[in-house]
């Protein structure tokens, strides 16, 4: 376990440096790091969904579309557990970026939104 930890802790540095010099896919990998690691305490990286949320944002702010996704379910569903508060109106709009960054599967549940 404390080697998956390691390479989990390490993995998830690398990622938010790359997404620090302004890689969105990087950015979203970042926050699915921070989602794993809420059940792997050792690594030294606090996650969450919260968090993982900053990420998610900042990788659609840099034009990628699963970031773009990520960032749309979380805030149009919101999350009792974390308190985010359902933001039915972001979720939209970062449901709409997604679409128009490419998630053309995506983009056909907009009117449902």
């Amino acid at each position: 376990m404390l080697l998956f930890a390691v390479g989990l802790h390490a993995g998830f540095l690398e990622e938010k440096e790359a997404c620090q010099k302004g890689d969105g896919a990087a950015c979203i990998r970042a926050a699915n790091y921070l989602m794993e690691t809420k059940q792997c305490y050792e690594t030294g990286v606090e996650g969450g969904l919260a968090k993982a949320l900053v990420y998610a944002k900042r990788g659609c702010a840099l034009e990628d579309a699963d970031g773009c996704l990520f960032a749309a379910m979380v805030l149009y569903y919101g999350d009792d557990w974390e308190k985010i508060a359902a933001d039915k109106e972001a979720g939209r709009r970062y449901l709409k970026r997604a679409c128009e960054l490419g998630k053309e599967d995506i983009c056909s549940y907009l009117p449902s939104f």
